[in-house]
């Protein structure tokens, strides 16, 4: 849910323009949900978003650097993230993670062999996934000094997005 909303009203000629102001989901605990159900396409920002850590599976530091969170279950089937759309402004880095937010498990990464990643400096993930199980991804930047606009791609099923 959305919390410490603020709602600010301006009359733009004939037109009411309503900006809300809502948390942004900037760290695990603030992770916005995703919809596994159909294929799904996500717009986020890393601009404002504040730094955190990204932690490879080896429990190594791979980048600290602006990103957002989002969290699903499990499916039982593959689950592909997929941040290569061309509208992807920035060289990303996913990481999927299960567990809780104060102890992860790493799932996939750029750098795992189950990992799919053919979209040169933008990333794509696949990994086969636990029914029911709680899932953590992190989208952010390859390095501090990466940030921008993304669209993130869940299940792609076009050659738009070249899962």
């Amino acid at each position: 849910g959305v919390t410490g909303v603020q709602t600010c009203a301006l009359p733009i000629w004939n037109y009411l323009l309503t900006i809300e102001e809502s948390d942004i989901n900037d760290s695990c605990e603030a992770a916005s949900m995703l919809d596994l159900s159909s294929p799904a396409q996500y717009f986020g920002s890393t601009l404002s978003a504040s730094n955190s850590t990204s932690i490879g599976c080896s429990g190594g530091l791979i980048s600290e650097s602006r990103a957002l969170w989002y969290t699903f279950l499990g499916t039982g089937e593959v689950v592909t993230l997929s941040t290569c759309s061309y509208l992807t402004n920035f060289n990303t880095d996913v990481r999927v993670f299960s567990g809780s937010c104060t102890e992860f498990g790493c799932v996939s990464n750029v750098e795992s062999d189950m990992a799919v990643n053919t979209c040169g400096e933008r990333s794509s993930i696949s990994f086969l996934s636990v029914i029911d199980a709680v899932y953590y991804a992190r989208i952010g930047g390859d390095s501090s000094q990466q940030t921008g606009n993304f669209v993130m791609e869940v299940n792609p099923a076009s050659p738009f997005f070249e899962p």
